[in-house]
């Protein structure tokens, strides 16, 4: 049974014509919940507007993109909308949940074509943290759809599960011609291009960290990482523990990518507390 569903963007884009800011989607996606919480207003507006009305619904769940333990940005997109809507429409039953995510990898997403993007994580693990009220409006959201595979992927946990609920898949931003998937890697770096861009965002109010941004982080080359660390370092940013625990929570000590420098870090961290 092929799975019926409805999709919902704020912003339709090709490379051209980009109608929402670069550098503060850029900024959003290495962990400015400023930025996200921005952006969920924009969808929040969209949803009041155009989704609630085509869709009455008296229970509604929504997801974020699937992730592990370190938080997507997308996660917090969705935990803001969430609250909006919550405090909106209290006389409906919003419920937030997740998709689990098992794997990872050290590769470039944003570089990859659709079927490099569908061959990377087809052999990933999803599972609904728990199955969903039959009567309830399920809504998958993210930030930018760009060739589609991630919601291919979530098609495919639905009809392999057997749900038969509604569904919707939300995107603050999608890509209308599909003529050039690598411009979401553009995108992603349009603000954050280096070590200096990132600690600059670190030490405002609003970061947070998200799988990008440690995966970012270690994928220095190590002159490079250790360039980063200093500057952690010279600009009092306490966040070496935040780093190293979230890190070996998604099991990055055992991708080969990353271990170097997460050894570095421990070493440090150890010296630290010597």
């Amino acid at each position: 049974m092929k799975l019926k569903y409805k999709k919902y963007f704020v912003h339709g884009f090709d490379e051209n014509n980009i109608s929402f800011n670069k550098e503060i989607f850029s900024e959003f996606k290495y962990g400015n919940t400023c930025n996200a919480l921005d952006m969920a207003q924009e969808m929040f507006i969209y949803f009041k507007t155009k989704v609630i009305i085509d869709n009455p619904k008296n229970d509604i769940v929504l997801y974020s993109s699937p992730y592990d333990k370190i938080p997507t940005s997308s996660l917090f997109l969705t935990k803001y909308l969430f609250e909006l809507l919550k405090n909106e429409f209290p006389n409906i039953n919003f419920k937030l949940d997740k998709i689990d995510r098992i794997n990872t990898y050290a590769a470039d997403y944003g570089l990859m074509s659709a079927q490099e993007r569908f061959d990377l994580i087809a052999n990933d693990t999803y599972s609904f943290n728990e199955k969903p009220n039959k009567n309830a409006l399920l809504i998958f959201i993210d930030d930018i759809s760009i060739t589609g595979t991630h919601q291919i992927v979530i098609e495919k946990l639905i009809e392999n599960l057997i749900i038969k609920n509604d569904i919707i898949f939300f995107y603050y931003a999608k890509l209308t011609d599909g003529s050039n998937p690598k411009i979401e890697s553009q995108l992603n770096s349009s603000k954050i291009k280096s070590g200096e861009d990132l600690i600059n965002l670190m030490k405002s109010n609003c970061f947070q960290f998200t799988t990008r941004t440690i995966k970012y982080i270690l994928n220095f080359n190590n002159l490079e990482f250790k360039s980063f660390v200093k500057m952690l370092q010279d600009n009092n940013l306490d966040l070496i523990d935040d780093l190293i625990k979230l890190a070996k929570s998604n099991k990055y000590d055992e991708i080969d990518t990353y271990k170097e420098n997460l050894k570095d870090l421990i070493n440090l961290q150890k010296k630290g507390n010597a």
